[in-house]
């Protein structure tokens, strides 16, 4: 509904891309984790989030595998879905968007960080 709301900076991880902010006053509705170690390669999974200033867009994708710590997929992460959600078909959240390689002979490679890890970053401030 276009309306501004303030939140505050609650933490930031020295270990990830990754910050915590917090919204007073409002109970907002939240997603449970999922399990990507559960994940099959191939199964679907869906990138959320406002790139190019479109808001609230889905690009799906494959899970493709893991790449060191972080879950590769080649549903589109671009600037502005950085940040959200890497969900699967039944809502539950894999991961947090975060990066993707880019290059002449590359395309679809983007990598998520899988929500236990975020968990357990943020584990002293959620409830």
């Amino acid at each position: 509904d276009n309306t501004e709301l303030y939140v505050h900076l609650l933490a930031v991880s020295q270990n990830h891309d990754l910050a915590l902010l917090k919204l007073d006053g409002y109970q907002t509705p939240a997603l449970k984790p999922g399990s990507p170690r559960q994940l099959a390669q191939g199964d679907p999974v869906y990138a959320i989030g406002n790139p190019a200033m479109l808001r609230n867009t889905v690009t799906s994708g494959i899970f493709s595998g893991f790449s060191g710590n972080f879950i590769q997929t080649n549903a589109q992460i671009n600037p502005g879905n950085s940040g959200g959600p890497l969900i699967d078909p039944q809502g539950r959240v894999l991961g947090v968007n975060t990066k993707k390689k880019v290059g002449a002979a590359i395309e679809g490679l983007g990598f998520a960080i899988p929500i236990h890890t975020v968990l357990k970053e943020f584990n002293r401030h959620l409830p």
